[in-house]
């Protein structure tokens, strides 16, 4: 703050040992400063180089107001001492519990700060998991790659019971843990890795305590990262690994001076573990258009419990531009036309999150209705089986295009959808 608006450096500074990496014996510092600063990492008085280095940019009404600096340190010798200095000052250290420490710190005492609770002693088990009432995504075909490759490896899926994918995948031979279950949160507990395509808190941090950083958090994603999703990014603090798919959204997430807190450290250029399966069964030619759009948080109701997908339901919802938008389109006498006239077929696959609100759309019999809760047929297979998407910001964009497939954007509420309400 003194640096951004009186151009002065602080009397002291404070550098924060944020986490660590027992399996790779690494020790996340970060500290904030607004100029270009020197910085010394060493151990017993040797300079230790970082593993991974970021800088975050953080702003105040458009302008810079600080930098955060963010260093991996690797370390061998658990009684080794750590010390850190700024422009030649010796920095104070402190614990992410608390403990200030002004003249270096044991490795121990770190590693002592970050063992977790009892309960989290872990057994090596791996636990996967899609949506609780879904499967069918990269959690999914990343377990069957598991099942293949490392049957060594202790793997559990973890799916709602009631979930219309349960059978099907306990006809394959999945480890089938149902979610919110005294099992499912013994398993939990546990797991040395969590391995999901989605990041809401009741996956990445179901008990509220991040696991007292007991395990990684490994995020496939279930599409291409094409917005700025640092803000929401950095609320978790126990993410480990995200994964992607293409080299501008990777560059995106792990380029110095952006905001995610995140580098190369943690972000993996792999591809998604479902698209070798879609490309091997894409079909072309065919006269299906299928529509797909995103969902708004700010009128859907309140959520309820721990599951994402339950929510209370906005009794005004149908009188929202969104949805009268949407209404307009599925009605419309163009789509009518293309269906009755020129012999296309329409599939509508409404978000989860607004499938409670279906029946209030009154949606004509000509267009099909795929729903994620209830349909047998795969996500994968609509885009395999469409040669057109209409959608208004879906990344399912990026999974038509890796098909060699074309996307109309209905863009109804552009600019109130990027002022980031």
């Amino acid at each position: 703050m003194i640096g951004a608006f009186k151009n002065q450096r602080p009397p002291f500074q404070i550098a924060y040992i944020e986490n660590i990496d027992r399996e790779k014996k690494q020790i996340l510092i970060s500290y904030f400063t607004y100029f270009d600063d020197c910085n010394s990492f060493r151990l017993n008085g040797r300079d230790t180089l970082p593993g991974y280095q970021k800088t975050v940019t953080n702003t105040f009404n458009e302008k810079l107001f600080t930098y955060e600096k963010r260093s991996w340190i690797p370390f061998e010798k658990e009684d080794d001492i750590l010390t850190i200095s700024l422009n030649g000052l010796m920095n104070e250290n402190n614990l992410s519990k608390g403990t200030l420490f002004s003249k270096g710190i044991s490795i121990n005492k770190i590693l002592s700060a970050f063992t977790p609770q009892a309960k989290y002693l872990t057994d090596g088990s791996w636990l996967l998991m899609d949506r609780e009432t879904k499967a069918d995504d990269n959690a999914e075909h990343f377990y069957r790659y598991m099942q293949t490759h490392h049957p060594e490896q202790r793997c559990y899926f973890v799916l709602n019971k009631s979930s219309i994918d349960w059978q099907r995948l306990k006809k394959d031979k999945f480890n089938l843990v149902e979610f919110g279950s005294i099992e499912y949160e013994r398993r939990l507990e546990k797991a040395s890795k969590i391995i999901s395509s989605h990041l809401e808190a009741h996956i990445n941090n179901y008990f509220g305590d991040n696991y007292d950083f007991s395990k990684k958090f490994i995020f496939l994603q279930h599409g291409i990262t094409k917005d700025d999703l640092s803000q929401w990014f950095n609320t978790k603090k126990n993410l480990s690994g995200v994964i992607t798919a293409t080299i501008p959204e990777y560059n995106s997430i792990v380029e110095e001076l952006n905001k995610y807190k995140i580098g190369k450290k943690e972000t993996f250029l792999t591809g998604f573990p479902r698209h070798d399966k879609l490309l091997s069964g894409n079909i072309k030619g065919a006269k299906t258009i299928l529509i797909v759009h995103t969902w708004r948080h700010y009128i859907m109701g309140t959520q309820i419990g721990k599951g994402a997908n339950t929510r209370e339901l906005n009794k005004a919802f149908m009188t929202t531009n969104y949805a009268k938008a949407w209404y307009n389109l599925l009605h419309s006498q163009e789509l009518k036309n293309l269906i009755k006239n020129l012999g296309y077929k329409v599939i509508f696959a409404p978000h989860p999150n607004i499938e409670p609100y279906l029946n209030e759309f009154n949606i004509p019999q000509y267009i099909d209705v795929w729903k994620s809760a209830i349909s047998r047929e795969s996500m994968q297979s609509l885009f395999q089986q469409s040669n057109l998407l209409i959608t208004d910001y879906s990344s399912i964009a990026f999974e038509m295009a890796f098909l060699g497939k074309q996307t109309i954007y209905y863009q109804f509420d552009k600019e109130e959808f990027r002022s980031g309400i």
